[in-house]
């Protein structure tokens, strides 16, 4: 068997034997404590307890410290991941948003209230304004994936600082259920509609309390999570170019990737990064290969969108919705873009319309751009509206954001103008 059959058969051929009707999304979010707080790993460690208790969790990885790290009640997860800064929901694949909803939201009104009685709130920001200094490793989680993470920062990262990076950032990652004929055309459209994405979902205004050695923000920059991202070390990061051609050319691309932990022993440890192709032909599997790139095909043969900004709370599920939408109704849509392209001067680079569009050099606010945002949302809606299940109303939110010409980091840039503050508006972005 070569390596490009043993990725097909362990990442692509399993899309061919199911049917598409599963959806999961995974919710990341900033814990943070209004009054200055510091004991997160004690706050989250203590709710975590709390909803073993009472919500029917156990642990699923408990920290070499004796902290809890991730729960589980055999359907969705519970965690702070690499930070006892980030708060994650990973929510089960079900067939309707609308039954995870009603689980995620069951989840945020119990921990929403525990968490206020000993000082902290989570927040729908996917910039974490509220970093805390991590003196004595205080602050990180002990689970033996992300201590690997952590090691290879201090090791390849030319800032030798692993607190800085993914204590930073919070995502709402989509996990799309698609038959194997459409994988790669789901796949190549999700990457041409990076750059709307970012249009309608960023998040991720710079902190500008970070010393500015480590990353050079550009001007205007909206979704500082792509910078992040592009300069943290890690391989395997970014926004695929072009559309492939084939189920044979995305497996090409996969093959020259890298991979940087082993699990073949037993627990995960670092190595030195090596071409996914290289890797598998010392007899290795795909267990531990990680995509970090803004659209992946992932291990739970899903493709999965990354590169979404978390949103506020009470607008959780519109990326995942979004997204889904336009799986279902996908052709229409790339056609839509098609000649979007045709007509307009921008260039057709998948990577250089999400740069534009979050140094916001594609404006939300310009007319051609408004039109287009609006006619790929109402196909998403097409799609969702396919599926009968009143998935549609999580789209209510950006038509008028597009109405408005904003999205939620130019909603904080015009309220910090009016003077309002940042503890406010993480008060408002965590309103379930």
């Amino acid at each position: 068997m070569t390596v490009n059959e043993q990725i097909y058969n362990e990442l692509i051929n399993p899309f061919f034997s199911k049917e598409p009707k599963y959806v999961g999304t995974e919710i990341e979010t900033i814990l943070f404590s209004p009054s200055g707080k510091t004991n997160n790993k004690e706050a989250a460690d203590e709710i975590f307890k709390k909803l073993i208790q009472m919500k029917n969790f156990h642990v699923e990885i408990m920290g070499e410290d004796g902290y809890i790290v991730r729960i589980t009640n055999g359907i969705d997860a519970i965690s702070c991941d690499y930070s006892y800064q980030l708060l994650e929901f990973s929510l089960g694949k079900d067939t309707s948003i609308l039954n995870i909803e009603e689980r995620f939201k069951e989840y945020c009104t119990f921990m929403k209230t525990e968490f206020e009685k000993l000082g902290f709130i989570f927040t729908g920001m996917a910039t974490n304004h509220f970093r805390l200094p991590f003196e004595d490793d205080e602050q990180y989680t002990h689970d033996p994936f992300y201590s690997q993470v952590r090691k290879y920062v201090l090791e390849c990262s030319s800032y030798k600082d692993p607190s800085y990076y993914y204590t930073l950032m919070a995502s709402a990652q989509s996990h799309i259920d698609v038959h194997g004929e459409d994988v790669i055309n789901v796949y190549n459209l999700f990457n041409r509609l990076d750059f709307v994405r970012a249009l309608l979902f960023s998040n991720s205004l710079p902190n500008t309390d970070i010393k500015q050695n480590y990353v050079v923000y550009p001007e205007n920059l909206i979704c500082a999570r792509d910078i992040i991202w592009d300069n943290q070390a890690l391989p395997n990061v970014g926004v695929v170019e072009k559309d492939f051609s084939s189920i044979d050319e995305l497996i090409e691309h996969i093959s020259k990737q890298y991979i940087f932990v082993d699990a073949s022993s037993g627990a995960p440890v670092l190595i030195t990064p090596e071409k996914v192709s290289d890797y598998l032909l010392k007899g290795n599997n795909l267990a531990t290969y990680r995509s970090f790139e803004h659209v992946v095909i992932n291990q739970y043969h899903v493709i999965e969108v990354r590169s979404d900004c978390t949103q506020p709370l009470c607008d959780a599920f519109a990326p995942l919705a979004f997204n889904l939408g336009a799986a279902y109704n996908w052709k229409p849509i790339y056609d839509c873009l098609t000649e979007f392209y045709e007509n307009s001067r921008l260039p057709q680079n998948n990577a250089e319309l999400r740069r534009m569009a979050i140094t916001q050099k594609i404006s939300i606010k310009d007319v051609n751009i408004k039109k287009l945002l609006s006619d790929i949302v109402k196909l998403s809606e097409e799609g969702l509206k396919n599926r009968g299940l009143g998935e549609e109303k999580y789209l209510d939110c950006l038509y008028e954001r597009i109405e408005k010409g904003v999205n939620p980091a130019i909603h904080i840039l015009n309220e910090l103008g009016k003077g309002v503050t940042i503890d406010k508006l993480a008060e408002e972005y965590s309103r379930i």
